[in-house]
């Protein structure tokens, strides 16, 4: 935006951190989005996230933040619920939630939206030290709209009556 409005070097420097902390708390939401069933993604039959396959990272084996956090910690149950659920196509849909709970559980989640909201956060503290304007106003409500994870995890504890 900066560039094709003839922003300043500075203006245009300030605009491309913010973008980039966006993109990294946005990168986030969709690992924490990925873990969650599509089922309780979908309000009336549509999914409220970005058209994705739930567990499509876990069954490809990629590690997100949410499993290196998890490992991280060293409960050895943990660790082998991760390790023995990343990279299984064929995996069950038993053994994703079991490892959505054991993720919650372990605080993994919590942690992960704690970054999310850190990269939001820097996001935000560029935007509201730009002058008042549509562009601002809309800058602010597409952060907040990183927001509904929070929902998202809450639909996941409600349905899997996890605490």
């Amino acid at each position: 935006c900066a560039i094709t409005g003839n922003g300043t070097e500075e203006e245009i420097e300030t605009l491309g951190q913010c973008g980039k902390n966006y993109g990294i708390a946005l990168q986030i939401r969709n690992d924490l989005t990925n873990l969650i069933p599509e089922e309780v993604l979908q309000i009336d039959g549509r999914s409220q996230a970005l058209a994705r396959t739930s567990y499509e990272d876990t069954k490809k084996g990629i590690w997100t933040y949410p499993n290196i956090h998890a490992i991280s910690i060293g409960d050895k149950n943990t660790d082998r619920i991760i390790r023995s659920a990343l990279g299984r196509r064929d995996i069950s849909d038993r053994e994703l939630i079991e490892l959505t709970s054991t993720l919650l559980n372990s605080g993994s989640i919590d942690a992960t939206i704690g970054l999310m909201e850190e990269y939001k956060n820097r996001a935000s503290n560029i935007i509201e030290q730009m002058r008042e304007s549509e562009v601002k106003y809309y800058f602010l409500r597409l952060l907040e709209l990183l927001e509904n994870i929070r929902e998202y995890v809450n639909g996941f504890r409600e349905r899997f009556q996890i605490k």
